[in-house]
């Protein structure tokens, strides 16, 4: 099979450009019923993942013991909404939801 010809190297450089365009304008899109700055944290590691660079994740969260009489002070019943609420309990040495 012999060298390809001149129009099929155009034809393969422009395609191959097209694809790096597209690979280099596009970017994640993250959808959140969140206000605040996850959304846009999320699309940006995100991006960071497709451009192949390096990532680095937050440290895992680590639960801490706190004393009951801390703990104490936030059973109750928190109005969300209008229509919402979120009743909070203590059990044993955990808030429960």
């Amino acid at each position: 099979m012999g060298a390809p010809s001149s129009s099929t190297r155009a034809a393969l450089k422009d395609s191959t450009r097209i694809r790096l365009i597209i690979l280099r304008t596009s970017s994640p899109i993250v959808s959140s019923n969140l206000n605040g700055g996850a959304p846009g944290k999320i699309a940006a590691h995100l991006r960071e993942v497709f451009h192949g660079e390096k990532v680095v994740l937050p440290s895992e969260r680590k639960a801490i013991a706190l004393p009951c009489e801390i703990l104490a002070r936030y059973p109750g019943t928190y109005r969300l909404a209008p229509e919402f609420s979120l009743t909070i309990t203590l059990a044993g040495d955990q808030l429960m939801a």
